[in-house]
């Protein structure tokens, strides 16, 4: 009886606090201004870093799937990254880097491999969003609806995921307009800045990006929710840097930035 007070205290301490929600949400909510987004990286997603390209002639396939191996290597020790020390995220943001510059498609955002069940594998996101509950371990998954544009992503701790907190969300195209920190934790609808400040073409910031708004935070123990709280006008941007039949890489931040994102690396779910 005493250890099952005891782990409730532990819970509603961690629902009530503000990081409880931020393993998706990461910070306090925001609202719109009229800043003009630049249209150099990394807002767009394909150029996200300078990266020098392959001398050798390895086909793409080939070299993609390298690079998987390696960033696979590379993550093992980390612990889904709860552990990574600076040396090793360092070398892993490379290989993402290298992984990201070499996607095949234009528009990741937009494809319909985005549906399904993903599984968060590496993030240098802090708790909770790094599948960190209060002092239990856990592991993070995402399941995107393309249909209904909605999703969900869940926490789960093992063994037999007796311990969940999952948050579901909507999502639309962003139009490049950044969110701005506010301190009453409310987004405001504010008028939408130009997107192009040359005249020339006009960034398509969908073909990569969403934004996304927070529904409602649920936390439960086997099965039973034990707290729960719903969201008014919260968001973020999601930016889709890498998508293939078997993988993701997002940068998810408060503003659009840049500046603020975590990364996810994420594989298909296949269970």
């Amino acid at each position: 009886q005493n250890w099952t007070l005891s782990t409730l205290s532990i819970i509603y301490f961690v629902a009530s606090s503000h990081k409880a929600y931020s393993f998706i949400s990461c910070s306090s909510a925001h609202k719109f201004t009229k800043h003009k987004p630049v249209t150099t990286p990394p807002y767009h997603i394909r150029h996200l870093a300078s990266i020098e390209q392959d001398q050798d002639k390895t086909p793409p396939s080939t070299h993609i799937q390298n690079l998987k191996s390696q960033i696979a290597n590379s993550i093992t020790s980390t612990n889904r990254g709860k552990s990574a020390t600076a040396t090793q995220q360092s070398e892993i943001e490379h290989l993402l880097r290298q992984l990201e510059s070499a996607c095949l498609l234009d528009a990741p955002a937009r494809d319909e491999r985005m549906e399904g069940r993903w599984i968060v594998e590496y993030s240098t996101a802090p708790p909770p969003s790094n599948g960190q509950l209060g002092p239990f371990d856990g592991v993070a998954r995402q399941f995107v609806d393309l249909k209904r544009g909605t999703y969900v992503n869940e926490l789960s701790v093992p063994p037999g995921d007796w311990l969940q907190a999952t948050l579901s969300a909507r999502w639309m195209e962003w139009d490049g307009v950044f969110l701005e920190s506010g301190g009453d934790g409310i987004v405001s609808k504010g008028s939408v800045g130009s997107s192009n400040s040359g005249g020339g073409e006009e960034e398509d910031y969908g073909a990569t990006c969403w934004k996304v708004d927070f529904d409602k935070l649920s936390i439960g123990l086997f099965g039973i929710e034990l707290f729960s709280k719903k969201f008014s006008d919260t968001s973020r941007v999601w930016k889709m840097s890498y998508l293939d039949d078997d993988t993701r890489v997002v940068r998810a931040g408060r503003t659009g930035r840049g500046d603020d994102d975590f990364v996810f690396y994420m594989t298909r779910d296949i269970e």
